[in-house]
């Protein structure tokens, strides 16, 4: 099992990437919203799936093989993260 962490401490910040079918995803907010995305090749974007705004845990749906990423599109205080693929 892999495990990426970290803490947003600003907008447009990301995590790593991972690419698994399923990952266990926490979330620890101050304040602020948190994106789950995924990679689309075919048209060379990130796409937005959840966004949470408060604590979270759970496993994610599943989003087969493909790149995922979280997003901080806004934050305020820190929001602390961590995945478990």
């Amino acid at each position: 099992m892999a495990k990426i962490s970290g803490t947003f401490t600003d907008d447009d910040q990301v995590s790593a990437t991972w690419c698994s079918a399923s990952a266990v995803v926490i979330l620890n907010f101050g304040s602020g919203s948190v994106t789950i995305e995924t990679y689309d090749e075919d048209n060379d974007n990130w796409v937005r799936h959840l966004t949470k705004t408060s604590d979270f845990s759970d496993v994610l749906p599943d989003f087969g093989k493909c790149q995922c990423r979280l997003n901080c599109t806004t934050g305020t205080t820190d929001i602390d993260y961590c995945v478990y693929t």
